[in-house]
């Protein structure tokens, strides 16, 4: 039996959990694991004597032009084409393919060697390429690279402030393009499309809607509130709540983090590590402290 994990750095850590003690069933089964991750991550059972280490290096020039005729197996590109996806791919197989769909969507023709056909610059510039044919599904990447890695279906629904058919087919076009794939680089090429004011307006939505979806959220994790509002909007908002009640979430969530800052910079003050209370004041303070810093003026600790 053959079980194949791929992208093993992109796992949670149930799914890490999980693989671990798999991992130590397999010692008496007739089962091949193949495990791929990035060299950065470095699995805990890296040196146990049933784990063989394979590095792939970058692929020849030889062998990249094969992968993306292999890419556009319904398509022919000019042997030129193949020449500039190959110089700018740099032998990496995740760009290689990018570059060549790009190519492949952007010729439009059954033979894109009939006319000229332009090769993206850098694997971003090809990911933006490939959002801007696809509108719905593009809505749908910038969202969610503003809202972050994981979210609820619900959340981008209602920031995305489109009918739950219409999420839907934008997820099934990101899916069925391979866009949804590309996880570590779609996000920042989708978020790069913005611009700043849409960003914070997005960032704004996105607050809003967690308020009023999970309101305990300014309880349990006042840091992700604090992250999504706006810093003018925040100052307006935490200037209004000093001396008083906070009126809004991230006024709670500033002030809170006000006290949790003075705290968590005291070397003096001792944490009663039994009291759910404090923990999570700590957390949120850790949490919040490099976001704090960029803008002292806002918070006033008690």
């Amino acid at each position: 039996m053959l079980v194949l994990f791929e992208d093993l750095h992109w796992a949670d850590a149930s799914s890490l959990e999980l693989l671990d003690k798999t991992l130590g069933m397999l010692r008496t089964l007739p089962v091949l694991l193949v495990v791929s991750f990035r060299p950065e991550f470095r699995p805990s059972w890296l040196g146990l004597a049933i784990a063989t280490l394979i590095t792939l290096a970058r692929l020849t020039d030889e062998q990249s032009a094969q992968l993306a005729e292999l890419t556009v197996v319904d398509r022919v590109l000019s042997p030129s084409v193949i020449a500039r996806i190959v110089s700018r791919s740099d032998g990496v197989p995740l760009f290689i393919e990018a570059l060549a769909k790009a190519v492949l969507e952007n010729a439009g023709t059954a033979h894109a060697s009939s006319a000229p056909v332009e090769v993206p610059a850098t694997l971003q510039s090809s990911l933006i390429a490939r959002l801007d044919r696809l509108p719905t599904a593009k809505v749908v990447a910038q969202v969610g690279a503003v809202i972050g890695r994981e979210f609820a279906h619900a959340l981008l629904t209602s920031v995305a402030q489109m009918p739950d058919s219409q999420v839907e087919h934008g997820i099934e076009s990101l899916v069925a393009s391979g866009l949804a794939f590309c996880r570590g680089t779609l996000p920042d090429a989708a978020y790069s499309t913005l611009l700043r004011r849409q960003r914070q307006a997005l960032h704004e939505r996105i607050g809003r809607a967690i308020e009023e979806l999970w309101p305990e959220t300014l309880d349990t994790k006042p840091e992700l509130l604090a992250h999504h509002f706006t810093p003018p909007r925040a100052t307006r908002r935490t200037a209004a709540g000093r001396g008083r009640t906070c009126p809004s979430p991230f006024g709670h969530a500033m002030h809170r983090c006000g006290r949790t800052r003075s705290i968590a910079m005291s070397s003096s003050r001792t944490w009663p590590m039994n009291d759910p209370g404090t923990l999570r004041t700590r957390t949120a303070a850790l949490h919040l402290h490099g976001l704090l810093a960029h803008w002292p003026e806002v918070v006033t600790a008690d």
